[in-house]
């Protein structure tokens, strides 16, 4: 798979930050009649999620030889430079907002109090996966994902480190890995970062580290070609004859979409590239960029609609019109925290790197 930047997965990654916001819009500003049941259907929208665990781990796998000589400092480094500056403006930005609805209304807003240790968790993402427990009080709850994803950095450089030390091939400690993580999930296991939360993180991104390996060691292309078609269609026969049997519910589900469904998708936008062609130009790369905007800013848009509403300047409507009304605020904010905050921060700190 080449290093270069796959225009097909920046579409994914934004239409899945859509469907993730549709997710928890309908969640939080509950309605009957609408065009999808994204929250509360028949499908957990929920589970997109590991959909972006997958696309990240295709993105390190691709790195795979750069990675195996990288030093922990420098590899790990690299990756907060990138999560750390959004993540922090982000849980500031949302506590800040927390506090407002607590001076305003005098209750703190479907959270608990913000005590010290729960901002400190909240700013250096320590609060899901690892030895502290989870608590969906937490500033900017969404950001659960990006705990589990750093953990899933440092399994993934301490996998290469093994592999190297062991002479042995990574593939089998990544698959080891996946296992560990369905096995985490089918059993409830709760233990430090062998947990719900880490499990999902586990299956899915390295199943995408996994998933370039395979691709790298098939030299037909044109199986996967066909390979992906066939499961395609196989898949669309199941959707037309009974979802249920399609999607199952709970854990099989989970495992549908993340072993089965996302697979498939990205497969076949990757091997066929007509896709490339169509995804590859500056708006899709721009949208894929502010992908990870959406996704960690939606609940200060969700927040300042409540205050809105507490104080009666606005009534929001939950409707499927409100829903895309809130996508487009999502978007316009997304689009500003990446044009004056990630980028200049990380240009900023690019050049103090290589000053250094």
């Amino acid at each position: 798979m080449r290093t270069k930047r796959i225009a097909s997965l920046d579409f994914l990654k934004f239409l899945a930050a859509i469907l993730i916001i549709f997710h928890h819009f309908q969640g939080d500003f509950p309605y009957e009649k609408s065009f999808c049941k994204f929250s509360g259907g028949d499908v957990y929208f929920g589970y997109v999620v590991e959909l972006f665990f997958i696309i990240s781990g295709i993105l390190i796998g691709i790195k795979n030889q750069e990675n195996y000589n990288t030093p922990f400092r420098v590899f790990i480094g690299k990756r907060l430079k990138r999560l750390l500056p959004m993540t922090t403006f982000s849980t500031v930005v949302f506590m800040g907002l927390v506090i407002i609805y607590k001076v305003l209304f005098g209750i703190w807003f479907s959270c608990g109090p913000l005590s010290p240790i729960m901002i400190l968790k909240g700013l250096l993402l320590l609060y899901c996966g690892g030895a502290l427990q989870y608590q969906n009080i937490e500033p900017n709850c969404v950001l659960w994902y990006v705990c589990v994803l750093i953990i899933c950095y440092i399994v993934y450089w301490l996998v290469l480190f093994i592999a190297k030390h062991l002479c042995i091939l990574p593939r089998w400690l990544f698959i080891f890995v996946i296992f560990l993580g369905i096995g985490i999930n089918a059993y409830s296991i709760n233990l430090p970062f062998l947990n719900f939360y880490t499990s999902r993180g586990y299956m899915a991104f390295f199943l995408g580290v996994v998933m370039v390996d395979i691709y790298n060691s098939v030299k037909n292309k044109n199986l996967l070609k066909i390979g992906s078609l066939m499961v395609s269609g196989l898949l669309v026969m199941y959707a037309f004859l009974d979802t249920s049997l399609l999607f199952s519910t709970g854990m099989d589900q989970e495992l549908t979409l993340t072993f089965i469904i996302y697979p498939t998708i990205i497969c076949v936008l990757i091997c066929f590239p007509i896709f490339g062609k169509i995804f590859d130009n500056k708006l899709i790369k721009f949208l894929g960029n502010i992908s990870f905007e959406m996704y960690i800013c939606q609940y200060h848009v969700f927040m300042i609609i409540h205050i809105l509403e507490e104080l009666d300047i606005i009534s929001f409507p939950r409707t499927d019109i409100g829903m895309f009304i809130v996508l487009g605020l999502v978007i316009i904010v997304s689009i500003v925290a990446y044009l004056l905050v990630e980028r200049p921060v990380v240009k900023f700190m690019k050049t103090k790197s290589n000053k250094i």
